[in-house]
C-alpha cells in the first residue's frame, strides 16, 4: 500500500507532515460506528481484516453492515428513546451483523 506525506498547517500555525495511506483513505469515508467496527476487526480479527483491506472490500462491507443500524437508530429516536437507550438495543445487533 502506498504511503504519502502532505504538508499541513495546524491550528497553532506550525507546519506538520501528515502521513496518509490507502487504509487511512478508506477509513476516512466511513461513519463513526463503521470506524468502531473497523478498529474492532483490526484488533480482534486481524487476519480477516487484512484480507478484506487488501481486497478493498472492508469499507463497502462496513458501510452495508451499518445501514440498518443507522436506520433503526433514527426510528428509535423518532419514537422517543434517547440515543444511549437506542444504542444499547442496536449495538449488539450491529456487532453480530459484522461477525464480531
Amino acid at each position: 500500500m502506498e504511503t504519502t506525506y502532505s504538508k499541513v498547517t495546524g491550528t497553532d500555525g506550525q507546519t506538520y507532515l501528515m502521513k496518509t495511506d490507502e487504509l487511512t483513505e478508506m477509513k476516512a469515508g466511513l461513519s463513526w460506528k463503521a470506524r468502531q467496527l473497523w478498529d474492532m476487526m483490526q484488533d480482534y480479527q486481524a487476519e480477516r481484516f487484512l484480507k478484506m483491506a487488501v481486497d478493498k472490500t472492508i469499507a463497502p462491507f462496513l458501510t452495508k453492515v451499518c445501514e440498518p443500524y443507522h436506520q433503526n437508530m433514527k426510528q428509535y429516536i423518532g419514537n422517543g428513546l434517547n440515543e444511549t437507550e437506542a444504542n444499547e438495543i442496536e449495538w449488539p445487533l450491529l456487532v453480530e451483523r459484522a461477525g464480531l
